[in-house]
């Protein structure tokens, strides 16, 4: 099809393409898992040509152009600018991201741009570009050559998230067919891994929904990186294997909750529910637990005891999800056939610790006072990580924490191993 009549089928505003780029989508009969190249192509061409609109400019001050001419010198650069160039300015927000895109340059049949990637007013996220380590200095691009001069208690991008309670989020530029998607999870309770993870899949269904049609995405790479539990997890699919995944797991399902059909099932996922307190399979779950305790009052074998210890996290953690709902429910004025409503312990607190201080002063009682050193989070982060390090790295140690019991897929050293890497017994 010539440019005249891609210009004629498709409006040069980029609201209404997307609109109709996705009717079509929505509407194609074919299987998913072909995605012909032919509509990509033609995706990305009514794209170019919708920034374009009709105009080719020789001659254009390009961000694209000065960057190539950054990176790979002025000959790339004066390359670049032979082309289409297409200014934009435009700005699409994507969750807590915007993206403001500055121009694109049609060459020889490729797309170049640029464009800012940045945080949503009030979005707490920490944007990571994508050649940096989370470990590295926040705001700091080694990797560049440039001769920067890091403060010592520079923040990681890690610990910068941690202060925040942000999420981590990698700014990547998908050009090698691999879309990326991080998922940092600041929680120490619950160890997540990330093959087969349903929720870090449904992120990349998402972006491949929203991305492929403009760019090659063939591999979908997804990571969770959970530093206080120190695990780093990373799974890979490909797009095909995602959306056939979509289409026999996802789409039933999703079916059959928007029609308020379906069976419920208890298992680990209940942890998070919002009904998890008053679900009655839930409920039924754990009650089948409990009737291990009116067995004969025999002694539990070993093996008992083993098929006991992995469902026994569980139904503590049930039991408690009811306490506090019901004892909310009762803060909120139900009453609980049998139980009341009580003061819990508590602990003397003074009135006013200036007129305390001035009081037994007064009386002659001076040593009122006690002074403990900073924790060593604390004053790590007072002195900076290089600072503390080197001036009271020999005076820290890490002990061996107490014997735990947990299930064998923990990433965690048996006791004994972790004992002798720090000269213990256990």
């Amino acid at each position: 099809m010539k440019r005249s009549e891609w210009q004629r089928a498709y409006d040069p505003d980029p609201v209404r393409l997307e609109a109709r780029v996705r009717h079509t989508l929505a509407n194609l009969d074919a299987a998913p898992a072909a995605r012909p190249r032919a509509l990509r192509t033609a995706l990305i061409a009514a794209l170019v040509l919708a920034l374009l609109g009709g105009i080719a400019l020789a001659v254009y001050e390009s961000r694209t152009a000065d960057l190539a001419g950054w990176f790979g010198g002025e000959e790339r650069k004066d390359e670049l600018l032979s082309g289409d160039i297409a200014p934009s300015g435009e700005s699409t927000r994507l969750g807590d991201v915007i993206y403001t895109l500055d121009d694109v340059i049609y060459k020889d049949g490729t797309i170049y741009g640029s464009g800012v990637i940045r945080a949503a007013e009030g979005a707490n996220i920490v944007l990571i570009d994508e050649n940096s380590g989370i470990h590295e200095p926040a705001g700091y691009p080694l990797h560049y050559g440039k001769d920067y001069t890091v403060p010592d208690d520079a923040p990681s991008y890690v610990e910068l998230a941690q202060e925040r309670g942000a999420r981590l989020i990698l700014a990547k530029c998908v050009a090698d067919g691999v879309l990326e998607v991080i998922d940092f999870k600041s929680g120490r309770g619950v160890c997540v891994e990330a093959e087969r993870n349903s929720q870090l899949m449904l992120y990349g269904l998402g972006a491949v929904l929203e991305f492929d049609p403009l760019y090659d995405i063939r591999t979908v790479r997804m990571t969770i990186v959970q530093p206080r539990l120190s695990n780093l997890s990373a799974y890979e699919m490909t797009v095909d294997e995602l959306i056939r995944w979509a289409e026999t797991e996802v789409r039933p399902r999703a079916l059959l909750a928007a029609k308020g059909e379906g069976e419920f099932c208890a298992g680990e996922w209940c942890r998070f529910c919002k009904a998890r307190h008053t679900c009655r399979k839930r409920s039924e779950y754990h009650m089948r637990l409990a009737e291990r305790d009116y067995r004969p009052p025999d002694l539990l074998t070993d093996e008992e005891i083993a098929d006991i210890l992995p469902v026994a996290e569980s139904l503590n953690n049930w039991v408690d999800d009811l306490i506090a709902y019901a004892t909310q429910q009762a803060v909120d004025g139900k009453v609980w056939p049998g139980y009341k409503l009580v003061a819990g312990r508590s602990v003397r607190k003074y009135t006013s610790e200036a007129e305390v201080i001035r009081a037994a002063t007064e009386a002659g009682y001076t040593d009122i006072y006690k002074t403990t050193l900073l924790g060593v989070g604390d004053l790590e982060k007072r002195m900076g990580r290089k600072k503390f390090s080197e001036v009271l790295g020999q005076y820290v140690i890490k002990p061996v924490g107490a014997p735990q019991l947990v299930p064998e897929s923990d990433p965690r050293k048996p006791y004994a191993d972790a004992a002798g890497d720090f000269g213990d017994k256990p």
